[in-house]
């Protein structure tokens, strides 16, 4: 994270805070982009009180942060129609979606969406 101070004639000063996600290594671009076959349809869900949201599955946990755009390739591939588990903060959420995938893309918006 970062501060900016910003200090006026008076000796008055701003303080503006921002928010700045981890690095990401290997950036992630379509499933397109790297041979994927076939892409299944989409959800929209909102995190907007947390800077990270978090899935369990394969045994692990898996953690998006805000302004991401992240990608989970899973050894078990999901069955379809079976409901898969995040969490934004404590708060737990479920999606499921009509055909089994073995990959997940997240674009994790600053706003949350």
């Amino acid at each position: 994270n970062k501060v900016d101070v910003h200090y006026n004639d008076e000796g008055k000063f701003d303080i503006h805070s921002y928010y700045c996600p981890p690095f990401q290594v290997h950036p992630v671009k379509s499933p397109l982009d790297h041979g994927c076959c076939s892409i299944g349809s989409g959800a929209l869900d909102r995190c907007r009180t947390r800077q990270s949201i978090r899935i369990h599955h394969d045994g692990k946990d898996h953690y998006c942060w805000k302004n991401q755009m992240c990608q989970f390739e899973f050894q078990t591939p999901v069955s379809q129609g079976k409901t898969l588990t995040w969490w934004c903060g404590e708060h737990e959420e479920g999606m499921r979606w009509g055909l089994y995938y073995d990959t997940l893309q997240i674009h994790f918006k600053q706003d949350g969406e």
